[in-house]
């Protein structure tokens, strides 16, 4: 037993690998370019649209790896934070499965 299993509830979640997280950003993406919200700027926008290509074209790299490539570069936190807010505006949840 691991020192913190003890503190995990029968509800958590473990996300999924990088293809899984590739197939979500490809369902996304093809959302977000269908239609953009009216609440999203340009540059957020664009911004969402080139995370979620960087994560549907590159199936195996790390979310390092990903932000690294990204211009400008960005932290594997931010590069993270964009995923998530591109998925919301996007109405295309993370899929996440039972542990």
């Amino acid at each position: 037993m691991q020192r913190w299993d003890s503190l995990r509830g029968p509800l958590q979640y473990q996300r999924r690998g990088p293809k899984e997280q590739a197939n979500d950003a490809r369902r996304a993406y093809a959302a977000l370019e269908q239609s953009r919200p009216s609440n999203l700027g340009e540059a957020s926008y664009r911004l969402y649209l080139d995370v979620l290509r960087a994560r549907m074209l590159d199936t195996s790299a790390s979310l390092a790896e990903l932000s690294a490539a990204m211009s400008p570069p960005m932290t594997k936190e931010a590069f993270a934070a964009q995923l998530r807010r591109a998925h919301a505006a996007a109405g295309v949840p993370f899929t996440l499965i039972p542990r």
